[in-house]
């Protein structure tokens, strides 16, 4: 976010220009250790349960599914989030004093693309970008089943993940030109107009907030509104009279309710995981319009942290979403368990025989 550095304590000079009131200057300081900790601990747990999915998803074969595979890249790109939580917030500021005497060219670069913290806000704006796309597909899915039979291919996938990583280090792009070295070596945010700095905020809240949630709530009040209607609607009951069903009738029956029950379970998690979204990221992106647009706030207040690591925990959220509601994925990982279990019982048992000589060898 640029009007302020919101996960690194900030020391803001502001200039006055009439009514108009803006940052001038933000210079990123030192996180209390407790803050520390805590960002160590958001990162540490994202990047374990976010890798758990990755790997769930990639040993068994059946959750290979156009739906898990975007589930699956929004679980690798919150874990690329987490990492660089940890290496971006965690140390202290980057200073550049010595490399920019002898090699100004390189501190540049650095400042521009690393210490400015570019990376990191990209992979959360492709984050957002991929939950956007997830929302969507569910909507084709419920609305557009036979295009999106046809169109639901892992090629697809590949160009939506791709076009989530595209739109999503584009809404930062403005960032590397937003920031410069001081002569101390420090990179700081550069002062901005009064009028750049209300279009970035507007832009960063519509796409950061509104244009989430708006999608989000479309999507899902439709699909919810959309399954009200069909379970309104009367079926055919059986009579006594009827002839009785025969197995290959009762077995496809059976086999479009599991379906079905599977269907809902999906749509129930991923709507937990968009409330989830909001609710961590609306206090963070209320706070920083306001600071933006309204007036400057000191964001070492108790709320402000508050907020600022409720943001960040939406790294580490979403797996465990996944163990507690998304049945694919705990049957995932109970096949994975078991077969591990049944891996290291053979391992086992081959190593007994051998130990007793009731294995041959050749």
């Amino acid at each position: 976010m640029d009007g302020i550095n919101i996960f690194n304590d900030t020391n803001v000079s502001t200039v006055s220009t009439g009514t108009e009131i803006f940052s001038a200057i933000v210079v990123p300081q030192s996180l209390p250790v407790f803050m520390r900790i805590l960002y160590i601990f958001i990162a540490v747990l994202g990047m374990t349960g976010n890798g758990l999915v990755l790997v769930v998803f990639n040993k068994v074969q059946e959750l290979q599914v156009f739906t898990n595979i975007l589930i699956c890249h929004q679980s690798l790109v919150d874990l690329i989030s987490s990492c660089l939580l940890l290496l971006t917030f965690v140390p202290d500021p980057i200073n550049l004093h010595d490399l920019l005497l002898n090699r100004p060219g390189l501190a540049n670069f650095i400042c521009k693309l690393w210490a400015n913290e570019f990376f990191f806000w990209a992979v959360i704006k492709v984050s957002t970008v991929n939950l956007i796309f997830i929302t969507l597909e569910r909507y084709l899915a419920v609305f557009h089943p036979v295009t999106y039979r046809i169109k639901a291919t892992k090629r697809t996938t590949k160009y939506v993940c791709a076009l989530a990583w595209f739109v999503g280090t584009l809404m930062v792009i403005y960032r590397p030109f937003t920031h410069t070295i001081s002569k101390e070596g420090v990179c700081l945010q550069s002062g901005l107009s009064s009028g750049a700095k209300y279009v970035l905020t507007v832009l960063e809240f519509i796409f950061a907030l509104v244009l989430p949630v708006a999608v989000m709530l479309f999507v899902y009040t439709s699909i919810i509104k959309f399954l009200r209607s069909s379970s309104k609607q009367p079926r055919t009951v059986s009579n006594q009279d009827s002839p009785p069903r025969s197995h290959h009738v009762r077995s496809t029956e059976t086999k479009q309710s599991a379906k079905e029950r599977g269907r809902k379970n999906v749509l129930t998690t991923l709507f937990i995981v968009s409330v989830t979204y909001t609710i961590c990221w609306t206090p963070d992106m209320i706070l920083y319009f306001h600071h933006n647009v309204v007036t400057l706030h000191d964001w070492t207040e108790p709320f402000h942290r508050f907020a600022i690591l409720l943001a960040a925990s939406n790294v580490c959220v979403n797996p465990i979403i996944y163990t507690m509601k998304y049945r694919s994925f705990q049957n995932g990982l109970k096949r994975m368990m078991c077969y591990s279990r049944l891996t290291v019982d053979s391992a086992i048992a081959i190593s007994t025989r051998e130990s007793d000589g009731s294995v041959v060898k050749e």
